[in-house]
């Protein structure tokens, strides 16, 4: 793989967060208005079930996240140096807000299909879950195929759950 990016949020765009334990969206340039950013307990509590009860999903870097709603451990590439990183694509099934909730401490980004950044409208460490290192939202519109970037890491997988707001 070549090169790996360490970025949480797109130029512009801030860092979408607060940096706190909670899932109150502050006011961010990319968020749109009318939609909502916070994440509330239960939620949480939803996307942490995936963790005992699944459903589970293994993928390698570079394959499809076909499925919302499934924890996925994803094998990320060796660069030989001791880090790892690797990719993922999605494609919008529906106009909305969609929440990555990752398991991991892996750094992600999020490009379009022409390689530009898409804005994190929001990013937090929850609380309600010790096994969640992570949440990102980020805005999609219905068919769009996007990239996701993951590391550079020290862990050799990534673990991910998806939803849709």
């Amino acid at each position: 793989m070549t090169g790996f990016l360490v970025l949480l949020a797109a130029a512009g765009c801030g860092d979408g967060g607060d940096g706190g334990d909670g899932g109150e969206a502050p006011a961010v340039g990319c968020q749109i208005e009318g939609r909502d950013y916070e994440v509330g307990e239960q939620e949480i509590a939803h996307a942490c079930g995936h963790v005992e009860e699944g459903p589970y999903g293994a993928l390698p870097s570079g394959d499809d996240l076909a499925n919302l709603h499934m924890l996925y451990t994803v094998a990320l590439d060796d660069d030989g140096a001791g880090a790892f990183g690797g990719t993922l694509t999605l494609t919008a099934r529906e106009t909305s807000t969609h929440v990555f909730y990752y398991l991991s401490d892996v750094p992600a980004a999020y490009h379009d299909a022409a390689g530009e950044d898409l804005c994190i409208a929001h990013t937090f460490v929850p609380t309600g879950c010790d096994a969640m290192r992570r949440v990102d939202l980020v805005d999609l519109v219905d068919q769009e195929a996007i990239e996701i970037l993951l590391g550079p890491s020290t862990e050799a997988y990534a673990r991910v759950v998806a939803e849709r707001k």
